[in-house]
């Protein structure tokens, strides 16, 4: 059932001018699978399927993601000297060398990195190419060194020296003494083929199998022991050591421990609510495992463990957002409503009262907030999301997908039979209207003028302009009829469709266009429009398309996140998309500068004063502030102008080389790297210089006979 709630609408109309933008990410909610835990000094990296890479620097008591994030699935992790490299799901090889601040690709990139081992500049690497690939200056330059591994699944990889050591399922060990130029299948006592992960601790190296526990070999795998005794279940996914302690991770069976290399093991899985243990890591003072429901960690070499997640957390399913002046809201599946009042940077749940935690729409109607849920009906607040309470009188089907408000009357659309709903009191009672409505499961509602718009799965588009009391089918060149998303903008309609992208009318859906140049026939589940600009969120990404869908720009992809976009809304200038359980990303675009012109003053023959105020950089550094000037109108920075400092803030200027008795045309700007920015116009005119009669004449005037006289004798 929830895989239709991917298909929820929500449209906000904004003037949408973008410059340059990138996205980042935001909203966090749910503890991260920890795939990968890597200790190097004070510093403990955690590689999360979901939420990039996690450090702490003070023993895993708070935790940063830092991630770009180039991919936010990690599969690999391996620290050495100051690099970080991390193995991603579809983008290849990454590093960092600040701690996971910046992030770059190695040049082993178009295929994902399952695992990754590294000593000094030495990285060996294997991905769902199936082959491992050797680089010996940091990822710079790659070697294709699978050799005698071709066809076979490589599950771990560990150097020890100049040893390179290779776990496969199904082939067991594998050794290479020469940079993988060669491999030496060792498995002389290795009676499980089937390896799960390996460790090198001194000259020892230890092995987890499928089903037989651990085994280990002391001379470079020439021969192996079985050392599981006591250990209940034998399906390791997982080895560490720390101190003299062997500990190994399970699979559904915790984690066990032996202080006797193995000689004998001891379950330790006491406070671990979940007993698949992906990865393992150890610190003086603590062990570390990572599993699906986030972090554990205990200090007492595994008698106890406890949840360690403060900053390794995920997000909700997101499937909904809307923005009502300094405040953004998300709505979740099982999260319920999160707020921000910081552009995102900061959430909080706000569910007081709110029964129904899957949130699929919301709607503004003055300073009340109403959610739509999935099965809980329409929920109002009128603080901020403080408080919830339920409205739904006469609203007898409760999976709510779209509610939109006309003159004050809302109407809410629903799914699984319900159609279209009324209400002309604010929400406290509601009616059903659906006469000619022959399809009523609808997805999607819009307003255009007086009239009410309805996508419905394969029915297509309805209109009505009577507040529902009758509705008429409007599909003409709508070849998809499974319409998942609307958006007004003037005269336009779109519509998204779930596989055939997008269609616009200009005249109320009597006749559809298809737009897909450089779009395709994409699933289409939201849409945002203004002017001529659209955006359309799909199963690819988001597109982006200023001349009404004629053409159109990818500006966000997703592959790395193998989810479609479930919503998009915008706050402000910036965009925010719904990527299923990966979060919310935000669009932040970088605009121009604004800035204000400052009056003229002093004005003299060839010189004046003036100035600006910066007031907003536009999300990137003003390089470059001051005035300029022309003798015709509307002035730029390719005129006459002043250079007057960086930043924002005020600023004075001296304008000079002008000629007298002039009419000029002075503006204020502002540059960043969008671009520049100016104040509005201001004319003045420089005084005059008069001829030397001229002067004369005005001093007898002005003077009277004393001037003449001094004229006189001056003569």
């Amino acid at each position: 059932m929830f895989r239709l709630f991917y298909l929820i609408y929500f449209f906000l109309l904004v003037n949408l001018n973008f410059a340059k933008c990138y996205w980042d990410w935001n909203l966090t909610y749910q503890a991260f699978p920890a795939n990968n835990i890597v200790v190097s000094g004070s510093n403990i990296y955690i590689g999360s399927w979901g939420g990039g890479v996690f450090l702490s620097t003070d023993d895993g008591t708070n935790w940063t993601n830092v991630n770009s994030p180039i991919s936010v699935q990690i599969q690999g992790l391996a620290v050495s000297g100051s690099n970080i490299y991390e193995g991603t799901y579809g983008r290849a090889l990454c590093y960092s060398t600040d701690n996971g601040l910046n992030w770059s690709f190695t040049n082993r990139s178009g295929w994902s990195t399952t695992l990754i081992t590294a000593n000094g500049t030495d990285i060996f690497t294997y991905g769902d190419a199936h082959f491992v690939a050797y680089s010996s200056n940091n990822g710079s330059n790659w070697s294709d060194v699978t050799n005698d591994l071709i066809g076979m699944t490589v599950t771990s990889l560990v150097l020890n020296g100049t040893k390179v050591f290779a776990g496969t399922w199904g082939n067991g060990m594998y050794l290479s003494t020469n940079y993988g130029s060669n491999w030496t299948q060792v498995n002389n006592g290795l009676t499980d083929l089937n390896i799960r992960c390996s460790m090198v601790f001194g000259t020892n190296i230890y092995v987890g199998t499928y089903s037989s526990g651990v085994f280990y070999s002391t001379d470079f795998g020439s021969n192996w022991t079985q050392i599981s005794s006591g250990l209940t279940n034998s399906d390791i996914l997982s080895l560490a050591i720390s101190g003299s302690n062997l500990f190994a991770g399970t699979n559904g069976g915790g984690v066990f421990y032996s202080s006797n290399n193995g000689g004998s093991w001891s379950h330790i899985s006491s406070g671990l609510s979940n007993t698949i243990i992906k990865s393992i890591g150890a610190t003086n003072s603590k062990i570390f495992v990572g599993t699906d429901d986030g972090l554990f960690a205990s200090s007492n070499n595994g008698n106890s463990w406890y949840t360690l997640n403060n900053g390794l957390v995920s997000p909700s399913i997101i499937y909904c957002g809307i923005a009502s002046g300094t405040n953004i809201f998300a709505g979740t599946r099982n999260g319920g409503v999160f707020f921000s009042t910081n552009n995102g940077n900061n959430w909080a749940q706000v569910n007081n009262g709110l029964s129904n935690t899957n949130v699929s729409c919301f709607m503004l109607s003055g300073s009340n907030i109403y959610a739509g849920t999935w099965g809980g009906g329409i929920y109002y607040s009128t603080n901020n999301g403080t408080n919830w309470s339920q409205k739904n009188n006469g609203l007898s089907n409760l999976y709510v997908l779209s509610i939109v408000n006309l003159n004050s009357n809302i109407f809410a659309g629903t799914y699984n039979g319900g159609g279209v709903f009324y209400s002309t009191d604010n929400g406290n009672n509601w009616t059903q209207v659906n006469n000619g409505l022959t399809n009523t499961d609808v997805k999607a509602l819009c307003i255009s003028g007086s009239n009410v718009f309805a996508g419905t799965n394969g029915g297509g588009v309805y209109y009505t302009s009577d507040n529902g009391s009758n509705w008429t089918q409007v599909n003409n060149g709508l070849s998809n009829l499974n319409v998942a998303s609307l958006a007004v903008s003037g005269s336009y309609i779109y519509a998204g469709t779930y596989g055939a992208g997008v269609f616009y009318s200009t005249n109320n859906g009597s006749n559809w266009t298809q737009v897909i140049t450089g779009f395709g026939d994409l699933r289409v589940t939201s849409l945002i429009a203004s002017g001529s600009n659209i955006y359309a969120g799909t199963e690819n990404g988001i597109y982006y398309s200023t001349n009404n869908g004629s053409n159109w720009t990818i500006i966000m992809y997703n592959a790395d996140y193998t989810s479609s976009v479930t919503n998009i809304f915008n706050y402000g200038s910036n965009i925010f998309a719904a990527l299923g359980y990966y979060g919310l990303f935000t669009h932040i675009s970088t605009l121009a500068p604004t800035v204000n012109t400052t009056s003229i003053t002093n004005i003299q023959n060839t010189t004046a004063s003036s100035g600006g105020n910066v007031t907003s950089d536009g999300s990137a550094t003003v390089t470059a502030r001051g005035i300029c000037w022309n003798t015709s109108g509307n002035p730029t920075i390719a005129d006459s102008k002043t250079t007057d400092g960086s930043g924002i803030g005020t600023f004075s200027s001296t304008i000079s080389g002008l000629n007298p008795g002039t009419v000029y045309h002075v503006r204020a700007y502002a540059t960043n790297s969008a671009g520049t920015g100016y104040g509005s116009q201001i004319a003045f005119t420089t005084i005059p210089t008069l001829p030397e009669w001229g002067l004369i004449a005005m001093i007898i005037l002005f003077a009277g006979f004393g001037g003449w006289y001094v004229f006189k004798r001056i003569i």
